[in-house]
C-alpha cells in the first residue's frame, strides 16, 4: 500500500476526468483510493469523472504540508546568493 499516491500532482486539481487521471496513476491505485473514501467517481456528459472527497483533501494537505514564507526566503537565498541547489 502506497499512501504517497495521493501526493501525485494529478490530484492537485481536486476533480477531473478519469481518463486524464489514468495517465498519471495506475487503475488499481485509483480503485484503492476510492475504497478508502479519498475519491469518488461520477458520470458526466464528458465521461467518467472523479473528485477528491473532503477526507481526501484533508489527507493530501496532511501529506503535503504548506511551506512558510521563511522557507521560501531561505530557499531563495541558498539558490540565488549561495548557489546551493538540492534535488530530492
Amino acid at each position: 500500500m502506497n499512501s504517497a499516491v495521493i501526493c501525485n500532482p494529478a490530484f492537485k486539481k481536486k476533480s477531473g476526468l478519469v481518463s486524464d487521471l489514468l495517465r498519471s496513476v495506475p487503475e488499481d491505485e485509483i480503485m484503492r483510493l476510492e475504497r478508502l473514501g479519498y475519491i469518488e467517481n461520477g458520470v458526466s456528459p464528458n465521461g467518467e469523472t472523479w473528485k477528491l472527497t473532503r477526507k481526501g483533501v484533508e489527507y493530501r494537505s496532511f501529506m503535503l504540508p504548506s511551506r512558510s514564507v521563511a522557507d521560501g526566503i531561505t530557499d531563495w537565498i541558498l539558490n540565488k546568493i549561495v548557489g546551493f541547489r538540492v534535488s530530492l
